[in-house]
C-alpha cells in the first residue's frame, strides 16, 4: 500500500514489470557469487596459505605463484 501512494497507475505497472524482471537476475547473481565464495573457501583450505609458502614448485620444475585477488569495496 505505501509503495502505491503518489504514483500513477502506469508507473506502478512499469515498476512491477521491472521488479519481476530484476528478481531472477538478482537471485542468479547472489547464487553465482555464493558459489564463487564457496569455491574460493575450498581452494584456500586445500592449499597452503601464500603467507606460509609464496611459491609452489611442482615436480616438473614449474613454479606457480599465488594469484593476487582484487577486492572491490
Amino acid at each position: 500500500e505505501y509503495r502505491e501512494r503518489g504514483r500513477p497507475p502506469e508507473l506502478r505497472k512499469t515498476l512491477i514489470t521491472l521488479l519481476e524482471r530484476l528478481k531472477p537476475i538478482t537471485v542468479d547473481g547472489v547464487v553465482t557469487n555464493f558459489q564463487l565464495a564457496v569455491n574460493r573457501a575450498i581452494r584456500e583450505s586445500a592449499v597452503p596459505s601464500p603467507a606460509h609458502n609464496s611459491e609452489i614448485t611442482t615436480s616438473e620444475t614449474t613454479t606457480v605463484r599465488p594469484r593476487q585477488e582484487v577486492r572491490h569495496e
